[in-house]
C-alpha cells in the first residue's frame, strides 16, 4: 500500500500519510463477517451487470502461492526464502 497511489487515494491516505500496517489491515478484514463479504461481492456484480461489464456468469479471481512446510498437523509455518 505504501507505494501505490491508486490504493492510497482509494483508501484517503495522503501521500505524506503513514500507511496502517499489515497486521492491522488484516485484523480488520477479519472483523468483517463472511455474510458481509458475500453481500458486498453480490452487490458489486448486480452493478457490474447493470452497466454491461459483466455477466455475472464467471468468476475471476487471483491468488498469491506461497510455499509453506508442516511441522505438525495443525500448524503450518511459512519457509524461508
Amino acid at each position: 500500500m505504501a507505494h501505490s497511489v491508486t490504493c492510497r487515494t482509494f483508501c484517503r491516505i495522503g501521500l505524506n500519510d503513514r500507511p496502517p500496517k499489515k497486521a492491522t489491515l488484516q485484523e480488520n478484514a477479519k472483523r468483517v463477517k463472511t455474510e458481509t463479504w458475500e453481500q458486498v461481492s453480490d452487490l458489486l456484480t448486480l452493478e457490474a451487470k447493470t452497466l454491461g461489464l459483466e455477466t455475472g456468469r464467471k468468476v475471476r479471481t487471483h491468488c498469491t502461492v506461497v510455499l509453506l512446510t508442516s511441522h505438525r498437523e495443525d500448524t503450518l509455518m511459512p519457509t524461508s526464502s
